[in-house]
């Protein structure tokens, strides 16, 4: 990671705080497109609001928001079903479930045959979002650095790699293997965990998740928090 060496060899380490910060923004920006785009558990208040969590998507330098409800949808028909129908998770491969998937995600999208539903391509900036994806965050990212190189190397950069490994490793692979489940589900074994749920701003009630696809709430216990519901409800849907 080129931001922290920086960090290490100028004595910058006060840095890590923000850097900390930014990876939980990741998680919580994450966690509103995948309910809003690709499950359509909320309707958000206004076209501004939508457009807003769909934008927010470029910190994370991940697949547009279009591309990723395309390849979550297919993961919720097929999940833990084996790396010829599931896009991640344990039954794929521990290396595929942390980076190999998102580096062939359009390649497999092909493979799989995986459907572009309607209610995406009825969403004109979605559809623009994702034609220009690119290009969005390559200017995003340019004034960043304009702003402030040090934001650029030691927050903005290790952070949209961090959120990621965490995303994929405590989610996407540790959420099928271990912890709690209140639901029980027929060849699902997505599962819920106290430090994946907190750390992942809520995407570790996985189980639940799985459970209730359609419910922006993934936090169904008093312990389980759930910050991105919490912004739903008190801003974005009103």
């Amino acid at each position: 990671m080129i931001g922290i060496f920086f960090m290490y060899i100028n004595d910058d380490w006060l840095w890590l705080i923000p850097l900390w910060f930014m990876i939980r923004f990741n998680h919580m920006c994450l966690s509103l497109h995948h309910r809003l785009i690709s499950h359509r558990s909320f309707k958000a208040g206004s076209t501004f609001k939508n457009n807003l969590i769909i934008f927010l998507s470029v910190f994370q330098v991940n697949h547009s928001p279009l591309k990723f409800a395309i390849s979550h949808r297919h993961h919720h028909k097929h999940s833990d079903q084996g790396a010829d129908k599931d896009v991640h998770g344990p039954t794929t491969g521990f290396w595929n479930t942390l980076i190999g998937w998102e580096l062939t995600l359009e390649l497999r999208q092909k493979i799989l045959q995986m459907k572009i539903y309607r209610d995406l391509l009825r969403d004109k900036f979605l559809l623009w979002y994702d034609q220009h994806y690119y290009k969005i965050l390559t200017v995003v990212f340019a004034i960043i650095f304009l702003i402030s190189s040090k934001a650029f190397w030691y927050i903005f950069v290790p952070a949209a790699v961090l959120w990621k490994i965490e995303a994929n490793l405590f989610v996407n692979w540790y959420c099928h293997l271990y912890g709690y489940r209140n639901y029980q589900m027929d060849g699902d074994k997505a599962t819920n965990s106290i430090w994946s749920g907190y750390l992942t701003m809520g995407e570790g009630w996985h189980n639940n998740h799985h459970a209730e696809p359609n419910n922006w709430r993934l936090g169904h216990k008093w312990w389980e928090l759930d910050i991105p519901a919490f912004l739903i409800k008190y801003y974005f849907i009103k």
